[in-house]
């Protein structure tokens, strides 16, 4: 018994005298090099002599967005964790709405989204992105169905400019009632960008999507797009909408914050 208690005494005191604080497996009295990341090796003096670059990167942010229409005042604050493989991206939205329609107020979850891309160069200055997703009827509708969309876009660079635009095409699932007949639905855009000092991008782009409802114009706007990366990690979007037309909310301002490693 007299050993056991010596045997853990003496543990006890190794554990306690031995520190690493970078978790790089050599103890603080003896690291030259500090601080170094988890993604690398090191030598027996605690310095890098290999960085792992994995393939593999994610993101996840937070937003909120004002919504104003006719009559209808929408806050909506969202979550989107991204995936990104080489040139493969999936990416999955959920967000949750608070609404003021003719003074009458509802809220809940939205519908989730589910989306995946492809992406390659055709040359230095070409690329296409193409592929699709669902949309999950996680809105609280007994004739709401998943909705599914396929979609490309191509981005042409020049200098610090960027020339983009899309289209796409979604098969909508939702139930016919006898008051609205859905039909499906499609949309396209095309925009200039523009790349300032490789922090700051900017884009401003024209938006036509066909409505879902039979006897309906299209939903025309412009959106102003700011991507600012604050550091390796952090960065922030910010985003302004413009309705052109009478079936067009007439304006959103967005903010999100995402981290990405």
């Amino acid at each position: 018994m007299y050993r056991l208690i010596k045997l853990f005494l003496v543990l006890s005191i190794s554990l306690l005298a031995y520190s690493d604080m970078d978790m790089d497996g050599v103890d603080d009295k003896v690291d030259k090099c500090p601080n170094t990341p988890l993604t690398e090796l090191v030598d027996l003096s605690g310095c890098t002599i290999k960085k792992l670059v994995s393939p593999h990167h994610f993101d996840i942010s937070l937003g909120t967005k004002y919504i104003k229409g006719k009559d209808v005042k929408i806050d909506t604050t969202s979550i989107q964790f991204d995936y990104y493989y080489k040139d493969f991206s999936l990416s999955l939205y959920s967000s949750y709405f608070s609404r003021d329609m003719y003074n009458d107020k509802d809220s809940g979850v939205d519908n989730t989204y589910l989306n995946g891309y492809y992406k390659f160069k055709a040359t230095n200055r070409l690329s296409f992105k193409i592929g699709g997703g669902v949309s999950l009827p996680t809105y609280d509708s007994n004739n709401n169905k998943l909705d599914y969309t396929l979609s490309s876009y191509i981005n042409y660079y020049y200098n610090s400019f960027s020339i983009l635009g899309g289209v796409g095409y979604t098969v909508i699932g939702d139930k016919d009632t006898n008051s609205t007949i859905y039909k499906n639905s499609s949309f396209y855009n095309i925009g200039l960008g523009y790349y300032f000092h490789n922090i700051l991008y900017t884009t401003l782009t024209y938006n036509s999507v066909s409505s879902i409802y039979t006897n309906s114009d299209d939903i025309k706007n412009i959106s102003l797009y700011n991507y600012y990366k604050i550091d390796k990690n952090w960065f922030l979007n910010l985003s302004y909408t413009h309705g052109l037309n009478s079936i067009s909310m007439k304006r959103s301002v967005g903010v999100r914050v995402g981290y990405y490693w």
